[in-house]
């Protein structure tokens, strides 16, 4: 009898091979699981462990970068944490230059004497704004 064995009059023997054959597919099924999550949620994982591994001066820069951008500065909404932390650890020349500037004028805003609003549009406004985000 196998294990998905449609026969009810099969007998109730010794199956060790089919308890074998059933831990291996278990096994394979969770490595597969495993892999889809990777795969849809790996750079939050990866994000959260390179936060981990800031220092604690770095972490508190971060920190601030999170707070102070968290506000859409058009609709006044909130901005998503995960995304935040994607766009501070993403690795391209062109995304740190841009959080270098970023961080520059979070930290001179404290200078300004005008009342100007600085911040990251949320995805909508972004949308709203620059259209579709496929040519970025």
């Amino acid at each position: 009898m196998s294990y998905f064995s449609l026969n009810p009059f099969e007998s109730e023997e010794n199956h060790e091979g089919d308890i074998d054959t059933i831990t291996l597919i278990r096994e394979q099924m969770l490595t597969d699981i495993e892999r889809i999550q990777a795969i849809l949620f790996d750079d939050t994982y990866v994000v959260d462990q390179d936060y981990e591994n800031l220092s604690d001066e770095e972490k508190k820069i971060c920190d601030n970068f999170l707070k102070f951008y968290s506000i859409c500065p058009i609709c006044k909404g909130e901005n998503h944490k995960d995304d935040l932390m994607r766009f501070y650890f993403e690795e391209t020349e062109f995304t740190k230059k841009l959080r270098d500037n970023l961080l520059k004028l979070m930290d001179n805003s404290k200078n300004y004497k005008n009342k100007i609003v600085i911040g990251i549009p949320c995805c909508q406004c972004f949308k709203k704004i620059f259209g579709s985000t496929k040519n970025i």
